[in-house]
C-alpha cells in the first residue's frame, strides 16, 4: 500500500494521511476503553447477556464525549495536529465502528 500512496499522494497529502492514522490510533483506545476484553471475560463467565447493550451504549457515549471535546477544543486541536476537521471526525467515526465491530 505504501508504494501506491507515495506515488499518488503529494507530500502534504501524505502528511495528512499520517496524521489521520496517528489520530485514529490515539482515539480508538479512548473510545473503546478496552471494553472488548470485558466482553470476552463476561462471555466465558456465562453471566447475564444484558451487559452487551450496556457496553454498546458506553462506547457510543464515549464517542459522543470525544466528539464534543473535539468540537469544543476544535481550533486548538486542529492547529496543533494540523489535521483537517473532516478527517478528525472521520477518525472518531472509524474508531467507533471498529470498536463495535470487534
Amino acid at each position: 500500500m505504501l508504494p501506491i500512496l507515495s506515488r499518488e499522494l503529494s507530500l502534504n497529502d501524505f502528511g495528512q494521511y499520517s496524521m489521520y492514522r496517528t489520530t485514529l490510533s490515539f482515539l480508538t483506545p479512548l473510545v473503546g476503553l478496552s471494553l472488548s476484553e470485558f466482553v470476552i471475560r463476561k462471555f466465558f463467565e456465562n453471566l447475564n447477556a444484558n451487559y452487551i447493550f450496556t457496553i454498546i451504549n458506553q462506547v457510543i457515549l464515549n464517542s459522543i464525549f470525544v466528539f464534543l471535546v473535539g468540537w469544543y477544543f476544535s481550533s486548538l486541536l486542529f492547529s496543533i495536529l494540523g489535521l483537517n476537521e473532516i478527517l478528525f471526525y472521520a477518525a472518531i467515526f472509524v474508531s467507533l465502528s471498529s470498536i463495535i465491530n470487534n
